[in-house]
Formats: structure tokens, sequence, C-alpha cells
């Protein structure tokens, strides 16, 4: 059975070393400056977590926070193919991630089908 805490140390090492590493594997980043594909993908995906709606210019603020200075426009240039591809692999890496629970008997949850 896997502990809540394995499963948040995995999804830890994916958000961070592996998305650095599969940036720039499929091409996302090409040079590292301010913009790290763990701080792309940590602030897309945090960020729609939190607020479904949220824009451009709120990413950007979320990437003030880890201490990346860009602005919405310029956030908004990273959407290219290699993002797409970049963040798809970030996804199939997430779906390798396998959690083995056992079911638990509870009275209550026998009622419904």
């Amino acid at each position: 059975m896997t502990s809540i805490p394995q499963i948040a140390e995995s999804l830890q090492h994916i958000l961070e070393e592996e998305a650095v590493t599969l940036a720039k594997e499929t091409g996302f980043i090409q040079r590292e400056r301010t913009l790290t594909g763990a701080d792309f993908a940590q602030a897309l995906i945090l960020g729609w977590l939190q607020r479904p709606d949220e824009r451009v210019d709120g990413f950007a603020q979320i990437l003030e926070r880890r201490e990346v200075s860009i602005s919405g426009s310029g956030l908004c240039q990273r959407f290219t193919p290699q993002a797409a591809t970049f963040m798809q692999r970030l996804l199939e890496r997430f779906a390798q991630v396998q959690l083995h629970v056992e079911a638990v008997d509870v009275p209550l949850l026998r009622r419904f089908s």
C-alpha cells in the first residue's frame, strides 16, 4: 500500500527535478534564464487547481511568488507546441504514479450501490 507521504514525494519529484529534465528534452526550455520547466508546470497546474478560470496575468503573479519575474505577455509567448508537448509528457509521467490502496469496509457506504 502506498502512503500519502510517498505519493507526495513522488509528485514533488516529478514537479521539480523531472519537470526540468522534460522541459529540456522536449525543447520547451533551450537555455535557462529565469523560467524553468518546474516553474512553468507548477504555475499552470497549481494555478488552475486553485482557480480554474485563471488568466495569464494570474499565472505571472504565481510565478512572482517563485521569484520568477515575467510579464503576462512574456508568459503568453511561452505557450508553444513545445510547451504543449512538455505538459503532455509531464501528464504522462504523473499517470505512471500508481496508487495502491486497500478497500476499506465502511458500513455507511454499503447502503449505496
